[in-house]
C-alpha cells in the first residue's frame, strides 16, 4: 500500500527507465549535497551495486502531481551486518522542497515498508551540515549515535528503534 498525497505520488524505481532514474538520483544528490560531488558519485555507485538477492530494498521516485516532474528519491535498504537494520535515504533538492512536506511524504512510505519487512531499526547517516535534515530526523525520534568523517566532511549516524524491537 502506498502513502497518499494530493501533491505527490510514488513510482517504483526503474519502472520506466532504470538508467534515467539513476541519472535522477545523481541530480537529486548533487542538489541536496552540492559540497561533495565525489561522495555523491560514490553514493550512486553504492545504490547501483546493492545486491537485492542478499538484502531487501524498497526504493521509489517521487513525482510532483501537478507537473508530473520527478522530484525525489526514497529508499529503504536492509543492512547485511544486521538483517533487522535498514538504512533510509530521502534525497531531493532542499532549496525547492521542505523536509516537512516532501520528507514527511517519503518517510511515511518508508515506515510502511519497514513495518512490512519487520525492520527493527532504521539508520540514517548524514552530513553534519544538513541541519534541516537532522532536525527532521530528531523530530521523528531518531537519536544521534555516532559521528565520523567522510571525504573530509563530518557525518553523523542516526538510529531509531521501531516498535517490536525493544521499544514500547
Amino acid at each position: 500500500m502506498s502513502v497518499e498525497s494530493p501533491l505527490f505520488s510514488l513510482r517504483p524505481f526503474g519502472q520506466h527507465d532504470r538508467e534515467a532514474d539513476y541519472e535522477l538520483l545523481l541530480l537529486f544528490a548533487n542538489a541536496q549535497v552540492p559540497h561533495d560531488p565525489r561522495g555523491n558519485e560514490e553514493w550512486l555507485q553504492n545504490r547501483r551495486a546493492y545486491n537485492e538477492h542478499r538484502g531487501q530494498r524498497r526504493h521509489y521516485i517521487a513525482v510532483y502531481l501537478p507537473t508530473q516532474e520527478p522530484i525525489a528519491y526514497a529508499a529503504l535498504e536492509q543492512q547485511p551486518a544486521d538483517p533487522s537494520s535498514f538504512r533510509i535515504y530521502l534525497v531531493f533538492d532542499p532549496q525547492r522542497w521542505s523536509f516537512e512536506l516532501v520528507g514527511t511524504f517519503l518517510y511515511q512510505q518508508l515506515l510502511q515498508d519497514a513495518e512490512a519487512l519487520q525492520a527493527g531499526k532504521l539508520v540514517c547517516i548524514e552530513y553534519a551540515t544538513m541541519a534541516a535534515f537532522r532536525a527532521f530526523l530528531e523530530r521523528r525520534e531518531f537519536r544521534q549515535v555516532g559521528d565520523g568523517v567522510y571525504n573530509g566532511f563530518t557525518i553523523v549516524r542516526y538510529e531509531k528503534l521501531l516498535l517490536g524491537a525493544g521499544q514500547a
